[in-house]
């Protein structure tokens, strides 16, 4: 039931108003933390990892089976006013964010797609299967970055904080109404995401500079207090499969301003900033490195396989899943779930 406040909904309704959005963005830019970073192109790291889901309720209980805890859908955890009709938007997430002592920003958001054909060209990534998408790289200054990736011959779309940029199309923004006002403020005043072009890189990632204070998008992102049944603690890495590993790693290290990729055996590692890695594997060894692993066609060309969770106890882990029904692989030092349990996400977990 809504039941924000009257400030609350007036500031939301009329957030696209200049007026409004004007004191707003000065005060949060007067407060905003910058962050710094030796590596090209200003990417601090990797923020997050995108999964798409069929739909959310799907996908929030996929991963309670598997042992997590999943945040209410982005509609329901923002005061909106009833007069913004959410199931107009052409797209919806929600969150699992783990508990970070440190603080830092680390979690999985889960994606679906709303109306296909209302999606911003930025985000075709999003395809017609379920599945991980993009590793979210944050960033130190959205225009820096789309500026160095053209200038290196890596096309990159213009960031959404650029002057008179919108999200939506006019005919999108029209079904939307006040939606889509606030959609696109929200993006310009508090985040700026970029994104580049398809194929520009093996391996789809974006970026986003954060506005807002540091610290209160941390609040938002860090949840000290969440435990996990599965004793999930944060992702480490994102794996990846590639019918020429070390080309493609050596390219994605380019594109991050990493250091040279590393190798043990047929993995290539690329460094996606702190307590963060990129694993790629090679496609036709992927069923002796992943046993029993249903990859399908995700066994074959350049694309993400899954993602590495570090869990407290490998033995919780393992009760969750087996009181959840859900099928697993046990490698003694590390458990995989299939696929087909994590919105066509592989599912590694690793004792801390």
């Amino acid at each position: 039931m809504y039941n924000s406040s009257a400030l609350s909904r007036f500031l939301l309704r009329n957030f696209s108003n200049p007026l409004i959005q004007w004191p707003i963005k000065a005060y949060i830019r007067a407060r905003r933390e910058p962050e710094f970073t030796d590596r090209p192109f200003g990417i601090i790291g990797c923020d997050h990892i995108t999964i798409q889901a069929a739909d959310i309720p799907s996908g929030t209980r996929a991963y309670q089976r598997l042992g997590f805890i999943v945040d209410a859908p982005l509609e329901d955890s923002l005061p909106l006013p009833p007069s913004m009709d959410f199931s107009t938007a052409p797209f919806t997430n929600t969150l699992i964010r783990f508990p970070q002592p440190a603080g830092d920003i680390n979690y999985v958001e889960l994606m679906a797609v709303q109306h296909r054909a209302d999606l911003p060209v930025e985000m075709a990534y999003l395809g017609e299967a379920e599945g991980p998408k993009s590793m979210v790289m944050r960033l130190t200054d959205e225009k820096l970055f789309a500026e160095e990736m053209n200038r290196k011959g890596l096309p990159c779309h213009a960031p959404f904080s650029e002057q008179g940029r919108n999200m939506f199309r006019p005919d999108v923004q029209a079904k939307m109404g006040e939606l889509a006002g606030f959609m696109e403020s929200f993006m310009r005043v508090m985040l700026s995401p970029v994104v580049p072009k398809l194929g520009a890189t093996p391996l789809m990632y974006n970026g986003y500079c954060i506005l807002m204070p540091l610290s209160a998008y941390k609040r938002m992102k860090f949840a000290a207090s969440i435990s996990h049944p599965n004793s999930a603690q944060r992702f480490s890495a994102m794996l990846a499969t590639s019918d020429n590993a070390e080309h493609d790693a050596n390219a994605m290290a380019a594109a991050w301003g990493s250091d040279a990729p590393t190798r043990a055996g047929d993995c290539f590692s690329v460094s996606a900033g702190p307590g963060c890695t990129l694993e790629l594997y090679d496609a036709s060894r992927i069923d002796s490195t992943f046993p029993g692993i249903e990859s399908g066609e995700l066994s074959a060309g350049t694309r993400y396989l899954g993602y590495r969770i570090e869990v407290k106890s490998l033995d919780t882990l393992r009760g969750v899943l087996s009181e959840q029904g859900v099928a697993y692989l046990d490698m003694k030092d590390r458990v995989l779930t299939q696929p087909a349990d994590g919105c066509g996400a592989m599912v590694e977990f690793v004792a801390v």
